[in-house]
């Protein structure tokens, strides 16, 4: 017999269910919503395999991976770990079924019982059947679906017994996101704020569909005027292997700054050049948290979406970098653009054109 919601906020009351952190908006009419936790065991098979041997201990190494997104290329499949613990009573079972939404962008999850007595961590295997990339977000998107049922007669056996394969994959699982964890402790000491700087040329591609010399030597151009201000304004600027350039600050005015001097030094360029020699680049510029000796980290993602938002020749800021330049006195005006959606967050930020007050 399945449950409804009601009922199994009863289960919860009379404590013979148990979910640790208990979610009630992931509670459906039969069942309960599951996520997943920031942390999986990512598995990629391209061409011929050999034979897996199931009869023996599997000798292919997981490694445990983690991020801000699960990101699932086409044929790929990843093991995760629920993001609830759960505790059921000796006449309570569950079955783990797929969710619509998922399969209707090619993600495909595993059905499963969770056997009377259980307690623990749920896996869950997701595989991309589609041709596209996938992504999904640890804690806020909802992989499968619980339905929970109830014994209509006690069972023989009233102590529930994972079998060795499972009971193995979820020691090394536990294993791995102990030692994992351990990891995360010492990275937190590592995070610091910093201004972000992203840039990239404003249809460099078609440039170089047209002439590719020319177009490869305007993309140089713009990276070097780019990287050079970033130096002089004592930022530690890098291009990523095409267009675009990222450059790390200790404050947001510093960022500024370069941004407008790379700005400048482009508009010197073009000033006698016709439009279809010109050579634009686009700016944005976000303050968060980052891995101090890494470029990693979620203000990089903010700082790519704000640059994405504006056009040739724009500096665009995320709202935190705003206030921080206005804090400090930074000489720029700043012009409210729109509420943008960031994808990891939660709430639509603002975003500002930055102008320096010199040219108001």
């Amino acid at each position: 017999m399945f449950l409804t919601d009601r009922d199994i906020l009863e289960l919860l009351r009379t404590g013979s269910l148990k979910i640790e952190p208990f979610n009630e908006s992931a509670l459906t009419a039969v069942g309960y919503r599951l996520a997943f936790r920031d942390e999986w065991l990512f598995h990629k098979w391209e061409g011929r395999q050999d034979t897996i041997d199931l009869t023996s201990a599997p000798s292919k190494e997981l490694k445990l991976q983690h991020g801000a997104y699960l990101e699932l290329p086409p044929g790929a499949q990843a093991t995760v770990l629920t993001a609830e613990n759960f505790t059921f009573a000796e006449d309570i079972f569950g079955i783990m079924l797929p969710l619509s939404r998922l399969s209707l962008h090619g993600i495909l999850s595993n059905t499963g019982l969770v056997s009377p007595g259980w307690s623990g961590t749920l896996l869950c295997t997701l595989g991309n059947t589609g041709s596209s990339s996938v992504r999904l977000g640890p804690y806020d998107t909802y992989i499968s679906i619980l339905a929970i049922g109830k014994l209509v007669s006690p069972p023989l056996r009233t102590q529930y017994a994972r079998t060795a394969h499972v009971q193995d994959i979820q020691t090394r699982g536990e294993s791995l996101l102990e030692k994992y964890s351990e990891q995360q402790r010492q990275i937190q000491t590592r995070v610091v704020n910093r201004a972000v700087l992203m840039t990239d040329q404003v249809e460099s591609t078609s440039t170089m569909e047209r002439h590719l010399a020319a177009g490869a030597a305007a993309t140089l151009l713009q990276r070097k005027i780019i990287l050079e201000a970033a130096q002089h304004y004592r930022g530690e600027g890098h291009h990523t292997g095409g267009d675009a350039t990222v450059s790390i600050f200790e404050d947001v005015c510093s960022a500024l700054r370069a941004a407008q001097a790379a700005v400048d030094s482009l508009n010197a360029h073009n000033r006698n050049l016709p439009p279809s020699d010109q050579i634009m680049a686009r700016f944005g510029i976000h303050f968060g948290p980052l891995l101090a000796d890494e470029m990693l980290g979620p203000a990089l993602n903010v700082a790519a979406r704000v640059r994405d938002l504006a056009s040739g020749g724009q500096i665009f800021v995320s709202d935190e970098a705003r206030v921080r330049a206005e804090e400090i006195g930074c000489p720029f005006h700043f012009h409210f653009i729109a509420l943008a959606e960031v994808e990891g967050m939660s709430q639509p930020i603002p975003i500002f054109e930055a102008k320096p007050k010199r040219l108001s």
